[in-house]
């Protein structure tokens, strides 16, 4: 007699690894699409930078006046004694103030309409303080010629500009100098690869 056999269908549960699949497919797909989102903005954000940079805007936008933010930066004097504010501010002061760690900023008046020496003025106030310790006058009688007397009689020349980096520059070579013992009176910092000291 042949033996019959009987044969059952095993039933497998797929329902636990199609899960599985289906949220490993998921996580994978927002990891990628992060990626590509990251690498948009990073690109958009060097492309602004770049039209910005290649660009020059002026906008006649006026910007709230945050005069308790603003730092005394100059003085000037005309007849008598005022401080001019990093914000542009302009306040008279007594002739007893204590004046020995503000610049004077000389060769502008106060209500200043060369537009020349308007911009030599501006640039002026966008000097960092840093860069300002050991200087004792910024002369902008001339915008073409701008220079900066230090503390200790130097002459710096600075061209039809005068900016941070010029500064920063400057005081690396004048610090390289003193640290070298090297007599000099003169610094010029109107080129931009170099800086010539006499």
């Amino acid at each position: 007699m042949i033996e019959k056999r009987r044969y059952f269908v095993r039933r497998m549960s797929t329902g636990g690894s199609a899960v599985l699949r289906n949220f490993s497919y998921t996580i994978r797909k927002v990891l990628i699409s992060g990626l590509m989102v990251v690498m948009l903005l990073f690109c958009v954000g060097l492309i602004v930078k770049y039209f910005f940079q290649t660009r020059e805007f002026k906008m006649n936008i006026s910007m709230p006046n945050f005069n308790f933010l603003a730092v005394p930066k100059y003085f000037i004097i005309k007849d008598n004694f005022y401080i001019v504010y990093s914000n542009g501010a302009i306040k008279m002061v007594d002739s007893n103030v204590d004046k020995a760690d503000l610049p004077v900023l000389s060769g502008a008046g106060l209500a200043e309409k060369d537009g020349k020496k308007q911009e030599a003025m501006k640039e002026a106030l966008r000097i960092s303080q840093k860069y300002l310790a050991d200087i004792s006058e910024i002369n902008i009688n001339n915008p073409a010629d701008i220079f900066l007397l230090t503390v200790d009689g130097k002459k710096i020349m600075a061209g039809d500009r005068i900016t941070d980096e010029m500064m920063e520059n400057c005081m690396m070579a004048m610090d390289k100098f003193k640290k070298l013992h090297k007599k000099y009176t003169t610094v010029d910092i109107r080129y931009k690869d170099k800086i010539i000291i006499k």
